[in-house]
């Protein structure tokens, strides 16, 4: 059922005698393009890229550090437990670049199916030491 306050005019066409405070479509589309506008301008400020003047950056005009000073900041164990990730991680993408020939062999496998698996390990091997940390 047609609401009172429209009214037919002609053939098909409605023409509404709502006012302002009855929820007019005029109304509506008002406030969904003054809300839009809004939201557009909050994305615009959002975008906006905030660059901070170099000597707010850390380490910037700082005095430099040797190696030595920088292990003892670090600590000894940070370095060798990141030499062995590095080292390991060198390793296992070594040991399949070697091995995935016989393993194509072995396996009849495609080459698809060797890039798959060199990629899901070396994939797998670059995540395990932050999921570590994470855990």
């Amino acid at each position: 059922m047609v609401p009172r306050y429209y009214r037919r005019r002609g053939r098909g066409t409605l023409d509404t005698d709502a006012g302002e405070g009855q929820g007019s479509a005029a109304s509506l589309a008002s406030a969904v393009l003054t809300a839009e506008a809004a939201r557009q301008a909050e994305q615009e400020s959002a975008r906006e890229e905030i660059v901070f003047p170099d000597d707010l950056l850390p380490g910037v005009n700082a005095a430099p550090m040797t190696l030595r000073q920088g292990l003892r900041v670090g600590g000894w164990f940070m370095f060798l437990i990141l030499t062995a990730i590095v080292s390991l991680d060198e390793l296992e993408g070594a040991a399949i670049n070697v091995l995935a020939p016989e393993i194509q062999q072995t396996f009849h496998m495609s080459e698809g199916a060797i890039v798959f698996i060199g990629t899901a390990s070396a994939a797998s091997s670059s995540w395990a030491p932050y999921l570590w940390m994470a855990g």
